[in-house]
């Protein structure tokens, strides 16, 4: 691949792509492992409160029933009995089920000061003799165990130091003086095994070194999930906070988890390294990161695929482009698009200058689109306006229509006069359409112009009499413009070429332009105008094509006319209305007419011969509509039948249906099927239905139910009754006699 070549930039956006995809996905990781290790030191803490409510909770009990009478009256009945034994089995089974109850694993005795006494589980000893057979593992000397047993005054923990290591807290010893005797103190030795066993039940492995000392930071107990300690009590207590606290002590980066018990005054301390602490969390990371290698790889090479696969259409259309003659893979694909568009670029100023020649063609097309109303919005009106050179994007308008006189020059056509009016008549803040109408031997021109507020009348006279000017300046003689009013909406200069057009009919014998706006009734006549009601009918009857109807209506608005005018002039003014009426109604229909067949419309010297030859073009439109509707309905007839014989057999048609569906109305589908069959709608479907359950009978072997669904019936009682009542027989009998 070149350099610049487009293929390579291509690939190389797309593995830019991958940039702030590798971002993503590496916050992601970080984040997933935050959140990893968050989590874990949330747990541990959590493991490491409850184990400590936990021992805490055991304590509080041992307090709550030593303040029970129940153990106090035991021991009472114990000195009364002349034989000890009773007292001393009843009291044994008071601490046994007291041991079971509330410290199971733990040994629980009652030192009685003055004798000595050891109330266990076993019965009655002396100390030095329960010593010997429950404190073995134990250096009670070195704990001072008798002196803290004989001098309680109150509830408190003391440490039991091991016996094989007189400086390490294995053991705590918890001391509860009985109420109301004196002298009597409730001892629970707690091994280490069995304290160990509280924090191993919610905290599974303890990760480090645990440590319980009291709120004067005196160590009660220490224990080690390794043969070497990780740190010693003294540099635990340097670390301060609360929750999870991290340090470096002699090269050790270790976590500090403290969960303190206020009911006690116990602090919970687990000491572990961070490696063995986030133990799992080497674990996730690795899962994390091969899955995130993963995606990269998988998205690396979907876009690498990507890119190759929306490349192809690159390469295609450069190969297309250079009409095969070079090699799309190793040619500078910019610069070979750059210099076939350059090419392209002249080729089509060529062909611009070729398409400059269609102008008037389009102008001309222009022109009669507007006189016609064939425009449905007034973007497609401003749009061709611009096809044609002069775009009607000026806020007023208005018609022009001259009625030509000789010509001086020999050669000179409308079509070239009408060219010569355009190119000389076009100004600025003004646009101008023209059309040369040789069968009327006139122009008709269309302007669209700019004015200031209140002066668009002075604007339309001063154009006027400027396209009068060039208009003579070409030659013409005796040329006389009949001007329309000024209207806002460019849809609505048909009614203003109408308006032109009626200017020059009424145009005063010694005026060269006439404005519209300038006409005025005659007193002798009485102005009516053409109703409305009449217009209308007649326009409706000649779309039916209904002769009679529409002469009739022409006949009424002849006759309104005549009786409200009396002078020619004014019955040519109001006349305008029906033949423009006319004359739009044809041009809407695209229907095509001789000029000879308006000219009597418009050129006429009688109303007489205005009513004769109305008569003639009303009855001509007549004519040529009911063609049109015969074609059309014969059509509608063609496509009711091919609609009913391939939707006969669905369960929701109805009339509503079909009318909607095929786009008419209910009362002409209605009619159209009355007329074809001389049935309405359903007895036409039920006979079509019915013609094809016979048809199932004897062609084919389904049951019958199955033919009554297949067309079209849900009510199989319904059709089986009235096919009985047709054919005399039931289905199954129609098929057996058949066959």
């Amino acid at each position: 691949m070149k350099k610049g070549s487009l293929r390579l930039r291509y690939f190389i956006s797309y593995l830019l792509m991958l940039i702030p995809i590798c971002i993503f996905a590496l916050v992601i990781y970080f984040s997933v492992v935050t959140q990893t290790r968050l989590s874990t030191e949330k747990n541990r803490l959590q493991q490491l409160n409850y184990a400590s409510e936990s021992l805490s909770a055991m304590l509080t009990r041992l307090d709550d029933a030593v303040q029970l009478s129940e153990l106090s009256e035991k021991l009472l009945q114990e000195e009364r009995m002349a034989s000890g034994w009773t007292g001393e089995e009843a009291c044994g089974q008071t601490l046994s089920a007291l041991e079971q109850r509330i410290a199971p694993g733990s040994e629980l005795m009652v030192f009685r000061r003055g004798d000595n006494a050891a109330y266990s589980k076993n019965g009655r000893q002396t100390y030095g003799e329960w010593e010997r057979a429950f404190a073995q593992d134990y250096n009670m000397r070195m704990s001072s165990a008798f002196s803290h047993i004989y001098g309680a005054r109150e509830a408190a923990l003391y440490p039991l130091y091991a016996a094989d290591d007189a400086a390490r807290a294995s053991g705590l010893m918890a001391c509860f003086p009985l109420p109301g005797r004196e002298g009597m103190v409730l001892t629970c030795l707690m091994r280490s095994e069995w304290i160990m066993d509280i924090f191993t039940n919610y905290m599974g492995d303890v990760p480090g070194d645990l440590f319980i000392y009291t709120d004067s930071y005196r160590l009660l107990f220490s224990a080690s999930a390794s043969a070497e300690a990780v740190w010693p009590f003294e540099k635990t207590l340097r670390v301060r906070g609360m929750g999870v606290v991290f340090d470096t002590i002699d090269g050790k980066r270790c976590a500090v988890l403290r969960a303190t018990d206020f009911a006690h005054g116990l602090t919970c301390a687990v000491v572990a390294p961070e490696s063995v602490l986030y133990a799992q969390e080497g674990t996730y990371r690795g899962v994390m990161l091969a899955l995130l290698t993963a995606l990269l790889l998988v998205i690396a090479v979907l876009s690498f695929l990507l890119a190759r696969t929306n490349y192809k259409p690159i390469r295609e259309l450069t190969r297309y482009i250079s009409g095969g003659e070079t090699d799309a893979e190793t040619e500078n694909e910019l610069d070979l698009i750059r210099g076939r568009y350059n090419k392209r670029v002249l080729e089509n100023e060529e062909l611009s200058h070729h398409l400059l020649e269609l102008t008037p063609i389009i102008m001309q097309q222009f022109v009669n689109r507007l006189i016609a109303e064939q425009f449905s919005t007034k973007d497609a009106l401003i749009a061709m306006s611009v096809a044609a050179g002069q775009p009607f994007t000026h806020p007023f308008s208005a018609a022009v229509y001259a009625a030509l006189g000789q010509t001086d020059e020999a050669g000179v056509t409308l079509n070239d006069l009408c060219a010569l009016t355009v190119s000389r008549f076009s100004t600025a803040g003004c646009a101008v359409v023209a059309l040369d109408l040789p069968m009327e031997k006139a122009l008709c021109a269309f302007v669209c112009f700019d004015a200031p507020p209140g002066g668009e009348q002075k604007r339309i006279q001063e154009l006027s009499q400027r396209f009068l000017r060039i208009l003579t300046e070409h030659g013409t003689k005796e040329t006389r413009l009949g001007v329309s009013p000024v209207c806002r909406d460019p849809m609505r200069l048909s009614r203003a070429f109408a308006q032109a057009r009626a200017a020059l009919v009424l145009m005063p014998e010694n005026q060269r332009i006439f404005f519209y706006s300038s006409v005025e009734i005659p007193q002798t006549d009485k102005y009516i105008g053409v109703s409305a009601a009449l217009l209308t009918l007649m326009t409706e009857g000649i779309a039916r094509g209904d002769k009679e109807s529409a002469l009739l209506a022409f006949e009424e608005a002849s006759n309104e006319m005549t009786r409200s005018t009396r002078s020619l002039l004014y019955f040519r003014f109001e006349s305008g209305e029906i033949s423009s009426r006319l004359i739009r109604l044809a041009n809407q229909e695209h229907i095509a007419y001789e000029a000879s067949q308006t000219d009597g419309l418009i050129n006429y010297q009688t109303p007489e011969e205005f009513v004769r030859n109305g008569r003639s073009f009303v009855s001509w439109l007549c004519d040529a509509f009911q063609k049109r509707v015969c074609l059309e309905n014969e059509k509608l007839r063609e496509r009711t039948m091919h609609y009913l014989t391939a939707n006969y057999r669905r369960y929701d048609l109805s009339i509503a249906v079909a009318a909607e569906e095929m786009q008419v109305s209910r009362p002409q589908l209605s009619a159209v099927i009355r007329e074809m069959t001389g049935q309405n709608f359903a007895q036409y479907i039920s006979y079509l239905r019915l013609n094809e359950f016979r048809r199932l009978l004897l062609e084919t072997d389904m049951q019958i139910q199955d033919c009554v669904t297949a067309v079209g019936y849900t009510d199989v009682t319904n059709i089986l009754r009235k096919f009985k009542a047709i054919e005399g027989v039931t289905p199954s009998q129609f098929r057996a006699r058949q066959n």
